[in-house]
């Protein structure tokens, strides 16, 4: 699995990094979200707990995903602006794209 990003800018007002990445998994199947989530929070250097894939989608016939990931400055604007919805999806359980 290959990790690439697209785009990164920080939103001062959410206090959150909007990061755009690209995802290639030749000869494998989609990535699980929580892998991912993983992947990207080692490669910023930050908790688990404040990284949160929003959108991961895998295009039709190739091995590359893209996906939209929010990084959190604290604990305290997760539970303010992370819906219930989108923590479950990112937990271990779900599978990919």
């Amino acid at each position: 699995m290959e990790v690439k990003i697209v785009e990164e800018r920080y939103n001062p007002l959410l206090c959150r990094r909007e990061i755009r990445f690209l995802v290639e998994h030749r000869g494998r199947s989609t990535p699980i979200k929580f892998e991912v989530r993983k992947y990207l929070a080692a490669m910023f250097n930050t908790d688990l707990s404040l990284v949160y894939i929003i959108r991961f989608v895998t295009k039709t016939s190739t091995n590359l995903s893209e996906g939209l990931c929010h990084v959190y400055d604290s604990k305290e604007y997760v539970e303010r602006l992370v819906p219930d919805f989108i923590r479950r999806k990112n937990e271990s359980t779900q599978s990919g794209g």
